[in-house]
């Protein structure tokens, strides 16, 4: 649901049609015709799924395909480092990002990034200059080029014109998935701004694994089910 429907949804419907999916509109969500089609996209997959994906945890999923037991593997940039420690060279990977569905609104799609790691300066620090000091040199370009090819992930940092030489070809290709502009970039950091106040992923995403990679519910059915599960939410929170 995080990394293939959203924004496969995105890309289909564009984003007043994605935001829509979400809001208190009937008209406009899971159950409605952008409802039915991006849904209706996103099942295509279910027959190229690795049987048992719907039970494995990350770090299963990776080492599946690290052993030549799947042929392609759905992640973050951190995976490629993973992968690597499994055994995998990171040059024998083809890294890309979410290609954009023929003929959706958004034929040049682009990721926006989502930190999951980061460096906090402390309040408590009993030497807050030292830090920041050691924060602003990570934070070189030089260093954090050196800090990524060694940790096989991007840097915050911008690399600027040298990205590419400094990278390498795999993590460039990574960062290539980074540059859009604004109307064609999906960015997950902006979802709760259009869900409903209490929204619940896991449970919109447990209604979907039966949809795929399960295939024992329908997209009919599917729709239904999110949009009445949507509603709830709206209703709850009093809007």
């Amino acid at each position: 649901m995080n990394w293939i429907l959203q924004p496969l949804a995105f890309a289909q419907l564009g984003k007043k049609g994605y935001d829509g999916l979400f809001g208190k509109d009937k008209s406009a969500d899971f159950s409605s015709p952008n409802g039915i089609e991006a849904l209706s996209r996103y099942d295509q997959l279910t027959p190229y799924w690795t049987p048992g994906t719907q039970s494995l945890d990350v770090d299963q999923a990776d080492q599946t395909f690290a052993q030549g037991k799947a042929a392609f593997d759905v992640g973050g940039t951190f995976t490629l480092a993973f992968l690597q420690q499994n055994g995998m060279k990171h040059d024998d990977v083809y890294a890309f990002g979410l290609p954009a569905p023929e003929h959706g609104a958004v034929p040049d799609l682009a990721l926006a990034p989502m930190a999951l790691t980061g460096v906090t300066l402390s309040s408590a620090s009993k030497q807050p200059e030292n830090a920041k000091e050691w924060m602003e040199f990570l934070s070189e370009k030089q260093v954090a080029a050196g800090f990524a090819t060694d940790a096989t992930d991007l840097p915050a940092t911008d690399l600027g014109a040298d990205a590419a030489k400094a990278l390498g070809p795999t993590l460039d290709s990574m960062l290539q998935t980074f540059k859009g502009a604004p109307g064609t970039t999906y960015d997950p950091n902006l979802n709760q701004n259009i869900q409903a106040p209490g929204y619940e992923q896991n449970d919109v995403g447990d209604i979907l694994a039966d949809l795929t990679p399960l295939g024992r519910a329908s997209v009919a059915d599917t729709a239904r089910k999110i949009s009445e599960l949507n509603q709830s939410y709206w209703k709850a929170a009093g809007q």
